[in-house]
């Protein structure tokens, strides 16, 4: 018996409805990141030039400031470029601060704790954050550097205005502390009126989005078709499942008519 080769069709949000015209059947497909934002990657400072330096001790602490954008951001990497002014060892720490009337304020992530540095040692080091830091948005922030007692490793700084995916330009700050971070200044000596050498990356959620779903058209007793995917924004992978497996089956995303 032959049935219609028109089936309706129907998209509802992240699903595909197929009903085959007077067969009963109902063949469905949902994202597996259903409801859920991907995200997408922002730099939120970025100045990497070659330059002075600031040696960080457990007393000097410096700090550079970066702003988010209107859109919710987690921070998800850092990135260096210091230098260890001694032919012996020597280490630095990192740390993510919320900013207090243009300043560091208080400590809210550890980065990276006491990283060591070799003799001599002068290039950039990254650092990923194993569960990225919820930023709010539009919000200032500072990445502060510390160091040892009697510690060697400078931060490298450069006169060169930073880049960021941030608009409007919020404005950069530095800052220095020879207390430990009890109190901050200007920052002076080399780096004085300069940028830290600092790249500080981001992911913003982005809403999902798809695009059209292919209509299936069959009769029945035709061979097995083929469901193709949407497109879409986000990762992920389509499942589909048959209301009626009398009338139709589905293996991965095919589709055969059984009765």
């Amino acid at each position: 018996m032959t049935k219609s080769r028109n089936p309706i069709v129907r998209r509802v949000a992240t699903l595909v409805a197929v009903t085959l015209f007077g067969l009963g059947v109902i063949v469905a497909g949902i994202t597996a990141s259903s409801g859920r934002a991907s995200a997408a990657s922002t730099t939120l400072y970025s100045q990497m030039n070659d330059g002075a330096w600031s040696v960080a001790t457990s007393s000097n602490y410096w700090a550079q400031s970066f702003t988010t954008s209107s859109t919710a951001t987690a921070l998800t990497s850092v990135e260096v470029w210091i230098r260890n002014n001694s032919g012996s060892g020597s280490s630095y720490s990192l740390a993510l601060y919320s900013s207090a009337s243009g300043a560091p304020g208080t400590s809210l992530a550890t980065i990276v704790a006491s990283e060591s540095v070799g003799a001599w040692g002068d290039g950039r080091k990254s650092f990923s954050l194993s569960t990225p830091y919820s930023l709010a948005a539009s919000t200032q922030y500072f990445i502060v550097m510390s160091g040892p007692a009697g510690g060697t490793v400078g931060w490298k700084c450069n006169a060169a205005s930073p880049t960021t995916d941030v608009t409007p330009t919020p404005t950069f700050v530095n800052k220095s502390s020879s207390n430990g971070g009890s109190s901050w200044s200007a920052v002076g000596g080399g780096c004085a009126g300069n940028n830290y050498n600092l790249i500080v990356t981001g992911a913003i959620a982005v809403a999902p989005t798809l695009g059209t779903f292919s209509n299936v058209n069959a009769t029945y007793g035709d061979t097995a078709q083929t469901i193709t995917d949407p497109t879409s924004n986000t990762a992920g992978s389509f499942a589909y499942a048959s209301s009626n497996t009398s009338v139709a089956t589905i293996t991965g995303s095919t589709i055969t008519f059984v009765g």
